[in-house]
């Protein structure tokens, strides 16, 4: 009779069946959790005038989310979009990007860090950002840029190449948000898919993106489990449990100035 699955093979299942489980469990205590720690660190925006849903423009200035059902090309007048206004933290606003990159893994099984544990990266439940979670990586694994194995932080380390903002390149800004930002994206969704949907109306070749409703993004946060990372279900499920090197979408953010 032929062995289906080898020793190793078959303790390495053993082991993903066990993460599974406690996956199961992270998800549960952190779904109960989630609107308290919401209210603990809302990321409310208080500049006067700006809501989330805001369409930031690459001159600097702003279309308000009242005025974005009525945007045009003629409006625009040559500029160009940079990001949506998601949430503010410490005064200064934090924008989503205007492009999703799909099918990436956080980590391949083949990589350092799929099961290394980056103890900076492991959510506390906290209001923790994702801007030095690529510095946190770097200074864990020696195999960042050997064979891409970390799709997910490398989309968002490129992404901005050919998007400027006040004149200059936004290549290595954007960073792959923590858990706690995509939270802070989720709640505030509808606002944003308007002005995605908006923008993709006006020119779906710059903006190929009409929403971000329905998919499932990685975020920078490690769970407390063996290759395990946090993700975002914004259809509905809002944080959930994601093995490293499953394919998830990338949805990437960065801070600018009002």
């Amino acid at each position: 009779m032929k062995k289906l699955v080898s020793g190793k093979s078959y303790g390495f299942l053993v082991c993903a069946l066990g993460a599974l489980v406690l996956l199961g469990a992270c998800k549960q205590i952190v779904t109960e959790t989630v609107e308290k720690i919401v209210t603990v660190y809302p990321g409310q925006i208080t500049k006067a005038g700006h809501a989330a849903g805001d369409i930031l423009l690459d001159d600097g200035s702003w279309i308000l989310k009242a005025n974005v059902a009525s945007l045009n090309t003629a409006a625009l007048g040559g500029r160009k979009a940079v990001g949506v206004l998601a949430f503010e933290r410490g005064g200064k606003p934090y924008c989503v990007g205007l492009q999703i990159e799909q099918s990436r893994k956080w980590a391949s099984d083949s990589g350092q860090g799929f099961d290394k544990d980056i103890s900076a990266l492991v959510w506390k439940g906290d209001a923790q950002g994702g801007s030095e979670s690529l510095a946190a990586l770097k200074s864990e694994v020696t195999d960042y840029d050997i064979l891409c194995p970390y799709h997910a932080f490398q989309a968002a380390e490129q992404y901005g190449a050919d998007i400027s903002y006040k004149s200059s390149p936004t290549a290595g800004t954007w960073y792959l948000p923590s858990i706690w930002e995509l939270i802070q994206v989720n709640g505030e969704k509808a606002a944003i898919n308007d002005a995605f949907a908006k923008l993709n109306e006006i020119d779906n070749t710059s903006y190929p993106d009409d929403t971000v409703y329905g998919n499932s993004y990685w975020s920078s946060s490690e769970m407390p489990v063996v290759a395990a990372a946090w993700a975002c279900d914004l259809a509905g499920d809002g944080p959930i449990p994601g093995l490293k090197s499953q394919n998830l979408d990338v949805l990437v953010m960065r801070s600018f100035d009002y």
